[in-house]
């Protein structure tokens, strides 16, 4: 299995009672804001995983303090780490790269990472990338 397919191929049912509980807490918005340009960043830890879930855009802007929390779960535990990208409505290649970086970082460290529900432009852009590795 390539690190492209490795990366959305989280156990099925894991990913069920993930989406199911990323769907049952409103982590940012109240019914009708609008989504944010700036990032916003939501830390979960579960006794299965640890999960950082996106909301707003990923760019050269925040993606230092994205790779900061980001590190911080893969320095602090080795539980899987799970990336709730579905509210990224923006990325640039800063954000995309470091995305990349982390799946290098995870596999170097030897921990698991997911990126769980990625738009298909953003699935599209990590196989991509990922497939060429």
């Amino acid at each position: 299995m390539s690190i492209a397919e490795a990366l959305f191929k989280m156990d099925p049912e894991l990913e069920e009672e993930t989406i199911r509980l990323l769907n049952s807490v409103s982590l940012f918005l109240d019914e009708g804001e609008p989504r944010p340009a700036a990032l916003r960043m939501q830390e979960l830890r579960t006794a299965k995983y640890n999960a950082l879930v996106l909301q707003g855009e990923l760019n050269m802007e925040n993606v230092r303090d994205f790779r900061q929390s980001a590190e911080a779960f893969l320095d602090t535990s080795n539980l899987p780490l799970v990336l709730d990208v579905n509210g990224i409505e923006f990325v640039d290649s800063t954000g995309l790269g470091a995305i990349i970086n982390l799946v290098f970082e995870a596999r170097r460290r030897g921990k698991k990472l997911f990126v769980l529900r990625p738009s298909l432009m953003l699935q599209v852009l990590l196989d991509q990338c990922l497939r060429t590795v």
